[in-house]
C-alpha cells in the first residue's frame, strides 16, 4: 500500500497526464464535425471539472474535509479511473485517427 506522500506523488503526475491528454482533444477540436461539437464540448467539461474536484480533495480544505485518508484515497482513485474512462471515450469517439 502506498505512503500518503508518494500515493500524493502519483496522483499529481496522473492529473498533469490527464491535462496534457485534455489539452490534446482540445487542441484537434477543429476536426469534429458541428453536429458533434455539443456533446464534445459537454464531455471536455465533464473531463476538466473531476480533475479539478481530485485538484481540490488534496487542498488544506479538501483534507480536512475528509473523514479518513482512505476514503480520500478511495475517492480520488475512483474519479481517477472514471477521468481515464472519459479521456478514452472522448478520443475513441470523436478522434478515432489521432494517436
Amino acid at each position: 500500500m502506498p505512503t500518503r506522500e508518494s500515493f500524493i506523488e502519483s496522483l499529481k503526475e496522473n492529473v498533469a497526464v490527464w491535462k496534457a491528454e485534455v489539452e490534446r482533444l482540445q487542441v484537434n477540436a477543429d476536426r469534429i464535425d458541428n453536429k458533434e461539437m455539443g456533446h464534445y464540448s459537454a464531455t471536455i467539461k465533464e473531463i476538466i471539472a473531476k480533475i479539478q474536484q481530485v485538484e481540490n480533495q488534496f487542498t488544506v480544505e479538501g483534507i480536512s474535509r475528509s473523514d479518513t485518508w482512505q476514503a480520500l484515497r478511495k475517492r480520488s482513485e475512483a474519479a481517477g479511473s472514471d477521468i481515464e474512462l472519459l479521456i478514452n471515450q472522448a478520443a475513441q469517439r470523436f478522434l478515432p485517427d489521432i494517436d
